[in-house]
């Protein structure tokens, strides 16, 4: 009998023990809770500009509820060249090339074009909207600056603004321009310089309007003069000819690599 209350007895001095234990240690464990609570709710939510990949994102401050990682690590849009052209007596004529060389993301911007002298004064600006498709070129024209080109430097050409899209054809994918033909026009004929040919739609969408540019180089390789008209209501897996003769008088044009000109097809496939 002696032995069962000895053993009873230290059965509840372990309980005691433990209990005591546990009441000791129950402050600090909560004290490690509230800490850590603390230190969690303290952090701050993820957010698509942190540097990091967290919350749904799939690539760091990309994807997910972000903004798109193709997107937002896509290449910036390229000013390859500016020229400025001279056209009559008294006005010039400016053609900026723009390159895209994202294969998967097409881009609508906007610019502006600020015409430098030769003093290095700002004499004229212009500025407006356009696009380009992926891996695709694109000349913005700026006729008649009434200035000529010889009082004239430099033009500074700044991309005010992108907005990307995901596109996967380049404007290769989606058109043909074949048949190609240019011929400098006689006196007793309207106009200098006349091309034609026909373009193809490549595609089954139907396109309201195609802009069509003629790049003009001379024999040496100098860029002359550029143009740009529109087709219209090209149907799907349609052909179109074309002709075009309205080139201002520029006083080079004799000077006209026939064998150079470069036609250029382009629109938004929406």
């Amino acid at each position: 009998m002696d032995d069962v209350l000895v053993k009873q007895f230290q059965k509840r001095e372990a309980w005691r023990k433990r209990k005591k234990l546990i009441i000791a240690i129950f402050p600090s464990i909560l004290f490690i809770l509230i800490i850590g609570l603390i230190i969690i709710l303290s952090q701050p939510a993820p957010t698509c500009f942190d540097g990091k990949e967290n919350g749904e994102e799939t690539g760091i401050d990309c994807g997910g509820s972000c903004v798109a990682c193709g997107v937002k690590y896509a290449s910036p849009l390229e000013v390859i060249s500016s020229d400025i052209l001279g056209i009559g007596q008294n006005a010039s004529e400016l053609a900026v090339k723009v390159s895209n060389s994202n294969a998967d993301y097409g881009a609508r911007f906007s610019y502006q074009i600020n015409v430098i002298s030769l003093l290095g004064e700002k004499v004229s600006e212009a500025s407006g909207e356009s696009f380009v498709l992926p891996h695709s070129d694109k000349y913005l024209i700026e006729p008649k600056v009434p200035f000529k080109a010889a009082d004239l430097s430099r033009a500074e050409v700044i991309i005010t603004k992108t907005e990307w899209f995901s596109l996967n054809k380049s404007s290769n994918d989606l058109f043909d321009i074949y048949d190609r033909k240019a011929r400098i026009l006689e006196a007793a004929q309207s106009g200098y310089l006349e091309v034609s040919g026909k373009i193809a739609n490549k595609i089954s969408h139907d396109f309201s309007t195609v802009d069509l540019t003629f790049i003009v180089y001379s024999k040496t390789g100098r860029l002359l003069y550029a143009a740009k008209t529109e087709i219209s209501n090209l149907k799907a897996n349609d052909i179109k000819d074309f002709v075009y003769n309205g080139f201002p008088y520029f006083a080079n044009f004799q000077e006209v690599d026939l064998d150079r000109i470069e036609f250029l097809a382009e629109a938004w496939p929406n």
